[in-house]
């Protein structure tokens, strides 16, 4: 695991105002100068100094969001691994539960998902590879599906992971806007009571038998 580097009030700035008018507007439709202004940066060039480009930005907001998740999953492992004893549920869990916990925490304050969900549906690179700081524990996490579930082929459990996280990502973005915009109703029990309901029915299909 690779420690997060500390930063700077300036780039924070940065990165919460960027994800809010992401979210609400769509990557394409906000322009670094009013990333800037949002930030209250005088420089309209802010973006490109402390980011270098766009795709600093959008990857500086992966690694503040997706390193502290990231660094979860190990421990939830550690934990798992602990204890000796656990099914496919636990396992799913590890992938589900950090971003519902994510979204508890700062209750609304953060728009982040919604473009984890664009960067997906767009098929970018920017998400990181499985060797990252941020998605490093799927990995390991990979390990202790295969050992659980031996009989199906590696490669199948890989696919059926990438299908998981992608249907993650989507379903937290979603979850975040309802907890948005009703906040009552997304309580933080709801939120977790719907996550359950994620997790068994992920946890139905990876114990499907293997079709290859």
């Amino acid at each position: 695991m690779n420690a997060q580097v500390p930063l700077t009030s300036a780039k924070e700035a940065l990165i919460r105002s960027a994800e809010r008018l992401i979210a609400e507007r769509g990557i394409d439709a906000v322009s670094d100068r009013e990333i800037a202004r949002e930030a209250g940066q005088r420089n309209n060039s802010a973006v490109q100094y402390h980011f270098g480009d766009r795709a600093g930005l959008i990857s500086a907001i992966l690694d503040y969001r997706m390193v502290p998740l990231n660094e979860q999953r190990f421990s939830m492992m550690a934990e798992l691994e602990e204890r000796g004893e656990y099914d496919v549920s636990d396992l799913v869990s590890i992938l589900v539960m950090p971003y519902i916990n994510q979204l508890n925490e700062l209750a609304g304050e953060t728009a982040y998902f919604s473009l984890m969900s664009q960067l997906s549906l767009r098929g970018s690179d920017l998400m990181g590879g499985l060797d990252s700081a941020r998605n490093s524990a799927i990995l390991k996490l990979m390990d202790m599906i295969a050992i659980n579930q031996p009989e199906i082929q590696r490669d199948e459990l890989l696919e059926r992971l990438g299908y998981m996280a992608k249907l993650v990502i989507h379903m937290a973005s979603d979850w975040d806007k309802a907890s948005r915009k009703d906040p009552q109703q997304w309580s933080s029990d709801y939120l977790e009571l719907q996550a359950k309901g994620l997790i068994s029915f992920m946890a139905g299909g990876m114990q499907q038998p293997g079709v290859r």
